[in-house]
């Protein structure tokens, strides 16, 4: 059950938190991290398993825990703020096969605004929140 937690977990940050899967690796710190999330799950794994649930249930069930535990993709978020604001640039970064890599670079740009401003699932649609990150990734690209 660890190791299915663990490769989904991964699956998941790779594909929704790509700034946290390099800084995770980076650090050389994936197992460790990975580990320690997965360790506060199995308690919810076992209670399930006990209460009858099938494993693939119970991988679903925890799987989506730890996905809400990592919060809204801020990777996401930027991106889709490129896509509708910076059309052309987005456009650009996409053919050129850097999308990623620059979307990372305005997470780590944009991190202070998220945070003072809240960001998080609840959060997510705020308008000022859209603006200030939208003027954020023009000052990135103004400096670039």
């Amino acid at each position: 059950m660890r190791k299915q937690l663990k490769e989904k977990l991964w699956a998941g940050i790779c594909r929704n938190h790509p700034d946290l899967m390099f800084a995770l690796q980076q650090k050389r710190r994936v197992d460790i991290y990975l580990d320690q999330k997965v360790s506060s799950a199995l308690s919810t794994a076992k209670s399930l398993t006990e209460s009858g649930y099938s494993q693939s249930v119970v991988l679903d069930i925890c799987g989506k825990q730890l996905a809400l535990d990592l919060g809204p993709s801020r990777y996401w978020y930027i991106v889709s703020v490129l896509s509708q604001e910076f059309e052309s640039v987005y456009a650009g970064l996409k053919d050129s096969g850097l999308l990623l890599i620059e979307a990372v670079n305005l997470v780590s740009y944009c991190k202070p605004t998220f945070r003072a401003l809240g960001f998080s699932a609840e959060r997510e649609d705020d308008k000022q929140i859209y603006l200030a990150i939208t003027g954020m990734i023009s000052e990135y690209f103004e400096h670039q």
